[in-house]
């Protein structure tokens, strides 16, 4: 429905975060910390295999907007990286047949289910947003925040055409006016440390 959230906001992907840390199934919280950390959508998170793992560069790789071999990188936490190979012994895998196989092989309905009961778990209110896909959101809205450049922002989610992430920026800011900022003080923090002029009346 037109005006409702579609995205988690701050403190749901915190206690979203937390939660999976604590799963008791230790595979389910590395899949909803794969769709956390990196914002990739439902399906690429179930095919995933250990060959998209790069411990040197520290990056998970993705089929790039063509679905070219892994030309999409996103870079992760350490800790995440760690844990994967913790869970999954990621870098026996690689090094093995294992290497092309995918590290979580259940349903899509299993999965679903598994990634809903953490967010129930976290608190997070029910809505359109409180699904698999709010993460995905949720990690666009929070790179934003952080004035993460929108054509590397273009890369991380896939997107093929620039003007198809423009349109996502758009919608989410119909729902979200307040993630453009204070326009002041976004103009303040650019020609102030050059020109040493304060905006301050």
């Amino acid at each position: 429905m037109h005006g409702e959230r579609l995205f988690f906001n701050e403190e749901e992907r915190i206690s979203f975060i937390q939660t999976t840390d604590r799963a008791e199934n230790q595979k389910t919280g590395t899949f909803c910390s794969l769709l956390h950390y990196t914002g990739c959508n439902f399906t690429e998170a179930m095919k995933f295999t250990p060959q998209q793992v790069d411990f040197d560069a520290k990056v998970i790789a993705f089929p790039g907007p063509h679905h070219s071999q892994f030309s999409r990188t996103i870079p992760v936490p350490d800790s995440f990286l760690d844990l994967l190979d913790e869970v999954h012994g990621i870098r026996h895998q690689r090094a093995g047949l294992q290497a092309g196989e995918r590290v979580w092989p259940l349903s899509k309905e299993g999965l679903h289910k598994q990634v809903r009961r953490v967010i129930a778990e976290a608190g997070i209110p029910e809505g359109p947003h409180a699904v698999p896909k709010g993460i995905r959101h949720g990690f666009f809205v929070h790179a934003l925040r952080r004035r993460v450049m929108i054509t590397r922002l273009q890369k991380w989610m896939g997107h093929s055409f620039p003007e198809y992430t423009a349109q996502y920026v758009a919608d989410l800011l119909r729902q979200a006016p307040e993630l453009l900022g204070d326009e002041r003080a976004d103009a303040e923090r650019m020609w102030s440390i050059d020109s040493g002029h304060s905006f301050q009346s």
